[in-house]
């Protein structure tokens, strides 16, 4: 037998943590009280759990699935409150949920989720926000508040000359001597081709004319004997 309060205090609920070793018992108080099961003999209460600021009952409390928190959901008909404190002691976390009373509330057995139930019938669940950190993945990537709008260089954007371009991509070579040796052949090549393509002429004001069909562009037609000439030579007609 294990006394947790004053006479006229009565239990509302009792929650066992998954690895046996806590009890949370909630009493008529208005606290709740974690006590160790580790000693067989003697039951030791370690902490008490509270709402120093409202002074309300607790509806429902249950333990996280790895056992090293406390939930406690407040008894009210307007207010969705739960309380998540430590084993320690200090209070981690108020979850504050829309404007109706909460009728029971329960922790995933594997994850870190909280599913809580209102008056209305109305399932809530509660998860961890995490925030996606990219610069682990790319230590020069940098995060950005707001939108940032680019300024564009004056010239940037403006069509360049074959003779300006060859005189940039030689500059660039001369720089890049000694780094990579294909550089040059490939800008080269590249740029080769692109002057081929803007010196191709175009013709739109007359249409050529497609003689695959046409019965009148057709060559000669040549026959074919049969029969060899040399045996068409030796034939005699009576």
């Amino acid at each position: 037998q294990f006394k947790v309060a004053s006479s006229n205090t009565t239990v509302k609920q009792i929650e066992f943590s998954r690895n046996h070793r806590f009890m949370l018992v909630s009493s008529s108080d208005k606290v709740l009280r974690l006590i160790s099961l580790e000693s067989t003999n003697l039951y030791q209460q370690m902490r008490e759990y509270q709402d120093s600021v409202n002074r309300m009952h607790w509806k429902k409390c249950c333990f996280s699935s790895n056992n090293e928190y406390v939930v406690g959901g407040m008894n009210h008909k307007s207010i969705h409150s739960i309380f998540i404190w430590s084993v320690s002691g200090s209070l981690v976390k108020d979850l504050e949920g829309p404007k109706e009373g909460l009728v029971d509330v329960v922790w995933h057995p594997l994850r870190p989720i909280i599913v809580s139930i209102s008056f209305t019938g109305v399932i809530y669940v509660w998860t961890a926000y995490f925030e996606e950190n990219w610069s682990s993945f790319a230590p020069d990537f940098q995060e950005l508040e707001e939108n940032l709008d680019y300024v564009e260089d004056e010239d940037e954007f403006d069509a360049k000359d074959s003779d300006n371009e060859n005189q940039e991509v030689n500059n660039n070579n001369n720089n890049n001597i000694g780094r990579n040796p294909y550089k040059k052949i490939k800008t080269q090549q590249e740029l080769n081709d692109k002057n081929s393509e803007e010196e191709e002429f175009v013709d739109v004001d007359h249409n050529d004319r497609i003689t695959e069909f046409s019965s009148d562009e057709e060559e000669d037609l040549f026959c074919f004997s049969a029969i060899d000439d040399r045996y068409v030579s030796n034939v005699k007609f009576g």
